[in-house]
């Protein structure tokens, strides 16, 4: 079976690896390669759905992060004056990364246990106790951090979304522009996207009327641009598929799964904006008493 299967059941491009598992990604530091190896090993064969990534030192903790942007937790070893746990969460609270933080030391350090207590520190973990029960404690803390921090962030997002349509209800007089800008910059920043498009469906003329699109360096930069653009709908290529199939389209990885040459998708893998380098998108239908009326997109 492809990786990648639209299922016409719920119209949706599917990921078969996380139908039903919620993937977790931890950054593990320590100045030790043979402990970091360790750590890579033992927690993946404990959980499958736990990938780590390893760092030694404060510049590679930043480009980790910079790169791998949705990391869930770190987890530091605490060797000071080498590498300081303390110090590491100082750094990322003061660039403002409050996502879960985990200690580990080597031996019980009563010190440092108040020490990552006041500050607030999630977990503060010791090595000294058997090998196998450590690994399967940090497993289990890796997860409950990160589910904590997606519970939060949902909270968060569904608080936002719950403003986004107040103040959606509350521009009926504002220009049609204004509205558009405002719920394509509102959605980028919900689905914490870089691009996004909103497109007009024509029935009669089987055409799609490009309206606005964004772009930006991440979902706080972005730039909407009001466009008027008209494209024939049998010509638009991948984006037309949510208008011609009245579905949602999710894709994962462009490249990964070879989707240039999928025969499941148009021959011209067409985007709404040229030039971008797109890695994941998803593209719905905007469907009213059962009439295609646009579509919508966003992607990385």
């Amino acid at each position: 079976m492809r990786l990648f299967d639209l299922r016409k059941n719920k119209g949706t491009l599917i990921n078969n690896n996380n139908i039903s598992k919620r993937m977790y990604k931890a950054l593990f530091i320590s100045m030790s390669d043979e402990f970091s190896q360790k750590v890579t090993k033992y927690i993946s064969n404990i959980n499958k759905d736990i990938t780590i990534f390893s760092a030694s030192n404060e510049n590679e903790v930043r480009d980790v992060l910079e790169v791998n942007k949705n990391i869930d937790v770190i987890v530091c070893d605490h060797e000071p004056p080498k590498l300081d746990a303390i110090k590491i969460f100082n750094q990322r609270i003061r660039v403002g990364d409050l996502r879960p933080f985990i200690v580990v030391s080597p031996t019980i350090d009563a010190d440092l246990a108040i020490k990552a207590f006041e500050l607030r520190v999630d977990y503060y973990i010791c090595k000294s106790s058997s090998a196998m029960n450590f690994y399967m404690n940090l497993a289990s803390k890796i997860v409950i951090c990160a589910e904590r921090k997606h519970a939060n962030t949902m909270q968060t997002i569904n608080v936002k979304r719950l403003k986004a349509l107040v103040q959606i209800s509350r521009m009926n007089d504002r220009p049609f522009k204004e509205v558009i800008e405002y719920v394509l910059r509102t959605t980028i920043e919900l689905t914490n996207s870089r691009f996004g498009y909103i497109a007009l469906y024509d029935s009669n003329k089987r055409s799609l009327r490009l309206i606005a699109y964004s772009q930006g360096l991440d979902e706080y930069h972005q730039t909407v641009t009001n466009i008027d653009r008209t494209y024939p709908l049998d010509e638009v290529g991948l984006w037309g598929v949510p208008i011609l199939k009245k579905q949602n389209v999710r894709i994962n990885d462009f490249n990964k799964d070879d989707i240039y040459n999928s025969k499941q998708w148009p021959s011209d893998i067409n985007l709404p904006i040229e030039g971008l380098d797109i890695t994941r998108t998803v593209m719905i239908p905007i469907i009213h008493n059962g009439v295609v009326l646009a579509t919508a997109g966003v992607a990385n």
